[in-house]
């Protein structure tokens, strides 16, 4: 297991997958510490924070299904209202740039997204519990199952 603050030390932009804010935002047991930990050093650092805005799209789909108002709310309160992530907007050049990242490392387009957005924002490193992402060589992948509060 890596320590967190050990991974993060040298990490100045840190780009953050849909699951580890799902797992934050809905408390998942296994995993709300840690995630608990990277917010307070991203709050306490200089740390800068992105996701996509395909994350937004990825993580209401269960509650809007369900009618979950209230975790509606709270997914647009971290994602758009907290100072704690910016969201990238998909560009042309982030969708061709996804579309070599699908070729390279046959990820699907979600995670191509989701990496080209972090290569566009010049990103140290990619939080993520998706074993496929350790494909990426651009950026080191932080697998939220290998990290330890």
């Amino acid at each position: 297991m890596k320590r967190i603050e050990a991974e993060l030390e040298n990490v100045k932009r840190l780009y953050v997958d849909s699951a580890p804010l799902i797992y934050y935002v809905e408390e998942n047991a296994a995993y709300l510490d840690k995630m608990r930990k990277i917010i307070r050093i991203i709050d306490q650092t200089d740390l800068l924070s992105y996701s996509s805005v395909l994350t937004l799209a990825e993580v209401l789909v269960l509650p809007l299904k369900q009618r979950d108002q209230q975790l509606v709310q709270s997914y647009r309160e971290v994602l758009l209202s907290g100072d704690d992530y910016e969201l990238i907007a998909v560009t042309p050049e982030i969708a061709v740039s996804a579309a070599e990242i699908r070729a390279r490392y046959g990820l699907g387009t979600p995670d191509s997204l989701h990496v080209a957005s972090a290569v566009a924002t010049h990103c140290d490193a990619m939080l993520t519990n998706d074993r496929d992402m350790m494909r990426i060589q651009e950026f080191p992948i932080l697998l939220l199952d290998e990290l330890e509060s």
